[in-house]
């Protein structure tokens, strides 16, 4: 691909502009005839039967998922208040080569 010259020129034009007023009567807003405020207004209205809790067929379950990384584990600390409290951790313990991390969920 070859390269290719252009040549361009720029020229300065001064000019000024005459003053420009613009005014306009302030126009109340209204809610009629805006299809958003009808559609916020229907939601509202129908608000129990949308709630989570009025569908029979709709589950979920809570949880919170903790996880620690411990770095040089002494079996001092494996028996010691938290492994005590918490008897399940023992159970998801994954060991690397350079940590243990347990993972943990809370309902």
């Amino acid at each position: 691909m070859q390269a290719q010259a252009m040549g361009v020129r720029d020229t300065v034009i001064d000019t000024k502009l005459d003053e420009a007023v613009v005014s306009a009567k302030r126009v109340r807003y209204s809610n009629r005839n805006n299809p958003a405020v009808e559609l916020i207004r229907k939601a509202i209205a129908r608000k129990d039967m949308n709630r989570i809790e009025a569908n029979a067929t709709y589950e979920y379950e809570r949880y919170e998922k903790i996880m620690l990384s411990i770095n040089n584990l002494s079996d001092s600390v494996r028996n010691g208040f938290l492994f005590r409290q918490f008897p399940f951790l023992a159970h998801y313990i994954d060991t690397s080569a350079q940590s243990l991390v347990a993972a943990g969920f809370f309902a």
